[in-house]
């Protein structure tokens, strides 16, 4: 089984990960693992290598290193949390879609927190990223754990809401009382 390629452009984490699973697969060893990372980048990715000496191209750990430093989110944090922040539902967006850019950006935003730290700031802004006032208020009255039980408090509320438009009743908002 190859690795897919990579060339800089899709999310490192999620790359590293896929490549973890092949390598795992494969039985390769560091040396092997880092031959075959080397010779799945392209493009933008593929440049690194010129900045490495041909015993870092054959070191696992540097080459992973070297592509965390440019393509990976710690040192791109800051860029992480102001998407974070500012991370609002799409028109289109599902809010499974939602709750996972929220996951992901969270993680990205704070790549040295821990899990459950960054799991509570996840939760906040997956509520205040809900533009539907209704929608967000009853998600806080609930008192989710996490982020998954606001997903699917959310999809339910959704849900319910959507079956009782198409059966023709009004559904008031709370700015209607």
């Amino acid at each position: 089984m190859k690795p897919s390629p990579y060339d800089g452009t899709e999310d490192l984490e999620d790359y590293l990960t896929h490549f973890s699973l092949v390598s795992d697969v494969n039985k390769w060893d560091d040396q092997q693992k880092a031959l075959m990372l080397a010779s799945s980048l392209t493009g933008r990715a593929r440049t690194l290598l010129n900045d490495l000496t041909p015993r870092q191209h054959r070191d696992y750990g540097a080459l992973v290193h070297t592509l965390e430093v440019r393509f990976g989110s710690l040192n791109r944090a800051e860029v992480f949390r102001t998407k974070l922040n500012t991370k609002m539902r799409g028109d289109k967006e599902t809010i499974p879609e939602l709750a996972q850019a929220i996951r992901k950006l969270a993680r990205q935003a704070y790549p040295d927190l821990p899990p459950a730290a960054t799991e509570v700031l996840a939760l906040d802004r997956f509520v205040e990223a809900i533009n539907d006032s209704e929608l967000r208020l009853r998600i806080r009255e609930a008192r989710p754990g996490n982020i998954n039980e606001a997903e699917s408090m959310a999809v339910r509320f959704e849900s319910y809401r959507l079956a009782e438009r198409h059966k023709g009743r009004h559904v008031r908002g709370i700015e209607d009382t």
